[in-house]
């Protein structure tokens, strides 16, 4: 609703019910006191290809897909946290017309890259939650945004949060993220990003904020952090 119908739940409603009769999508089994969750069917995967709007993503049949949708409760949890954001940035977007959501990328195969890991002394894989691309229009003037999107849902240690903005903190500082523009490593200052961390509650928002800052150098402004509400029927704050 928020993301496709201006938040109006009603028109969200009705072209589900219209998508469900068609049989593009389907619901999970669930309790009768919680909410429906809702998946692809075989026929809206192969109508989706046939149509080329797969073009640009991983390759892979109905078969992946199909083992992809069977995901556990706590990593099903956290995509919905992810897809809460995301509708969140398009309705607070709405609230300003000089702001737009140009991308909001949730697919961590396109967007991930590999980094320095200061605990393991290695290279690792960062496999970022999502990817975001504002432009905000003042007086004529475009300027444009980048955020990578980590969400929080206070499971996993401090420590391990810490060491993946590290890795972040290289891939900028080495031109990872200019390569992706096809320019050189050394204009990496050119190309600059924030990492947005959004967190379960506002203790842990302080205790990832306090050890940021205990980095050498200390991490600041590079890291952006908010407390989420893990409501689909609300916003983040």
């Amino acid at each position: 609703a928020a993301i496709h119908f201006d938040g109006h739940r009603e028109a969200a409603k009705k072209r589900v019910q219209r998508l469900k009769a068609a049989g593009f999508i389907r619901e999970t089994p669930h309790s009768l006191n919680e909410p429906a969750l809702l998946s692809l069917t075989r026929k809206a995967f192969e109508e989706l290809r046939r149509q080329g709007m797969l073009e640009g993503y991983p390759k892979m049949g109905w078969t992946a897909v199909e083992k992809r949708l069977r995901v556990s409760n706590a990593t099903l949890a956290h995509e919905l946290s992810v897809m809460e954001v995301k509708a969140a940035f398009h309705a607070a977007a709405r609230t300003h017309p000089s702001v737009r959501v140009i991308e909001f990328s949730t697919w961590p195969e396109l967007l991930e890259f590999d980094a320095f890991h200061s605990a393991t002394r290695s290279r690792t894989t960062v496999k970022p939650d999502g990817f975001i691309r504002l432009e905000e229009t003042k007086a004529n003037q475009t300027k444009a945004s980048f955020f990578f999107l980590e969400v929080d849902r206070s499971t996993e240690q401090l420590e391990i949060i810490i060491a993946r903005i590290l890795c972040y903190r290289n891939f900028y500082k080495c031109g990872g993220f200019a390569l992706r523009f096809g320019k050189e490593r050394e204009s990496y200052k050119d190309f600059s990003f924030r990492v947005l961390v959004v967190c379960k509650s506002l203790i842990r928002c302080a205790n990832l904020s306090a050890q940021l800052l205990k980095c050498n150098p200390p991490i600041r402004n590079f890291v952006w952090i908010s407390k989420g509400i893990y409501d689909p029927s609300a916003a983040c704050e």
